[in-house]
């Protein structure tokens, strides 16, 4: 009897070694399992930052990649010259007085001679703006939808958009009324 109770106790620890492997692998299982489903969501996570920016800051940056900053000090020269950055704010000011037929100033903050600028006045015409102030007379009151685009080594961006109401002003006498309907 003593054979049999080591042969059912040899019988009854190999089923209880035999039981642990099988908890361990399904453990394991289990394991690689949550491993492979984060590693899908951390891949479906990168691909979105990846193709969805995030929201502009309202500048752009535009590397000018043929203009490099070169430095006169020994030391480093054996570094590559970085290109420079030029930061081009999404801003176009706007002075003078809101009223057809009076000139108006157009100004491009960030204005720089590498850079090709259009601006379109909302009224169909899209002109090349080759300085940093631009005049321009709406010749009939309403509401305007301006755009300022900037181009450079044939990439196109809109820098701003801004919509205006142009006035017409009424004279009577030494008085100017501001006719705000049209």
């Amino acid at each position: 009897m003593s054979n049999a109770r080591k042969k059912k106790s040899n019988t009854s620890e190999l089923e209880r070694y035999i039981s642990e492997l099988e908890e361990n692998k399904r453990k394991s299982r289990r394991d690689t399992t949550l491993l492979a489903f984060l590693i899908i969501i951390g891949m479906i996570g990168l691909t979105y930052v990846l193709s969805n920016p995030q929201p502009s800051t309202g500048k752009d940056v535009i590397t000018f990649e043929d203009d490099r900053e070169h430095s006169t000090n020994p030391s480093t020269s054996d570094e590559k010259p970085q290109p420079k950055k030029v930061s081009i704010e999404s801003l176009l000011l706007i002075e003078g007085e809101r009223e057809a037929n009076e000139a108006i100033k157009f100004i491009i903050t960030s204005f720089d001679k590498r850079v090709n600028y259009q601006i379109d006045y909302g009224d169909g015409k899209l002109v090349n703006a080759n300085r940093k102030v631009n005049i321009y007379k709406y010749p009939i009151a309403g509401k305007y939808n301006i755009k300022l685009y900037s181009t450079y080594n044939g990439r196109t961006k809109k820098l701003h958009t801004q919509q205006i109401l142009i006035n017409t002003a009424i004279e009577v006498g030494d008085n100017v009324l501001i006719d705000r309907t049209y």
